[in-house]
């Protein structure tokens, strides 16, 4: 039932702060439209962990933030079974999407812009170390390294 949860929510929770960020970045005049794209964009991204080839060559052609599901794909979840370190950099990928949206509204990354994944970022650690003790050993039993 966790993973059917799991499964759910990140996708859901990752274009709510990525449309939270656009949001915060627009200023006073809301670009709904642009807001529909990131959303979109954003959602085919998150939507990579049941490995949908179409859902990522459509955002490739939709915005030129490849770098992100590269990072994702190809960084994080292979540490994820190789070193603890993988706690720190996947907690970046999940700062990443209000920044992605700040950027899309305002066309620019600003100390403001950097606020909301610098707080995200740093409330990641400790949540993720909560769950981590709590599911250790189903970690262990994935041959998932982490650092509890």
């Amino acid at each position: 039932m966790v993973d059917v949860i799991g499964s759910f929510l990140k996708p859901n929770l990752v274009v709510a702060t990525s449309g939270a960020g656009y949001v915060l970045g627009s200023g006073s005049a809301i670009d709904l439209a642009g807001l529909c794209y990131t959303c979109v964009g954003t959602m085919m991204v998150a939507a990579d962990h049941v490995k949908s080839g179409l859902c990522r060559l459509i955002y490739w052609q939709l915005d030129s933030n490849f770098q992100i599901l590269f990072y994702n794909a190809f960084v994080y979840t292979p540490l994820k079974q190789i070193h603890p370190v993988n706690t720190w950099v996947g907690a970046v990928v999940g700062a990443i999407p209000p920044l992605l949206g700040w950027a899309a509204a305002s066309g620019q990354i600003s100390l403001n812009g950097l606020i909301l994944p610098a707080a995200l970022y740093f409330w990641q650690i400790p949540h993720f170390m909560a769950l981590a003790y709590l599911c250790r050993d189903d970690y262990a039993a994935g041959g998932y390294v982490n650092d509890i």
